[in-house]
């Protein structure tokens, strides 16, 4: 059906629903005669949508389903490279650090002198905070992430329960010392 032809047979529904009163039982059952006829053109229009979009939505699914092992395996890949060039670069701004730190050890402990130090520093490898190419270029932030070396020492108050998971146990019969179900009412209001 041709969209000019469906808003000029709505115009006047939705006009009419909102000029619309109901102060008696007369009004009610016009009101109601009105909602079904909303109801049944509203109906139509989504009928005579679906027979656009319906063929669009199959048509685009295809076309994302067709390009998305390639993107999937182009991810992977992308991915790949990130870990590596990253692990390679943490990898390499510590051994900088640890050689920066044995050099200061020696003159801290009069092994070694200051302006001796000072030239092995600036003979130290020290990786780029930017590497670039003819392709492209990648750069370097430092991000602080958690690293639990031993769970058993981490204090209790940094503990989080996983209350869904300790719910559905104790749902099962499972005992867990420090938890029980407890019932509470809720209030249902039927309208």
């Amino acid at each position: 059906m041709e969209l000019e032809i469906i808003k000029n047979e709505v115009r006047p529904i939705v006009k009419q629903a909102s000029a619309i009163t109901i102060k008696t039982a007369e009004d009610m059952e016009g009101a109601v005669e009105l909602l079904s006829n909303v109801n049944r053109q509203l109906d139509m229009v989504k009928d005579e949508e679906l027979k656009v979009t319906k063929p669009l939505k199959e048509a685009l699914k295809a076309e994302t389903d067709r390009w998305k092992p390639m993107k999937d395996a182009m991810k992977i890949a992308v991915d790949t490279l990130r870990l590596k060039i990253g692990t390679y670069q943490t990898e390499a701004d510590r051994a900088t650090r640890l050689a920066e730190a044995k050099l200061a050890a020696r003159v801290d402990k009069g092994t070694m002198k200051m302006s001796t130090a000072v030239r092995k520093l600036g003979e130290l490898d020290k990786p780029e905070e930017k590497v670039a190419t003819m392709a492209g270029s990648v750069s370097f932030r430092t991000l602080q992430t958690l690293k639990i070396t031993k769970e058993a020492d981490i204090p209790r108050e940094y503990l989080v329960v996983d209350e869904k998971r300790l719910l559905d146990a104790l749902k099962a019969g499972v005992v867990v010392p420090g938890a029980e179900i407890e019932e509470i009412k809720s209030v249902v209001n039927k309208r």
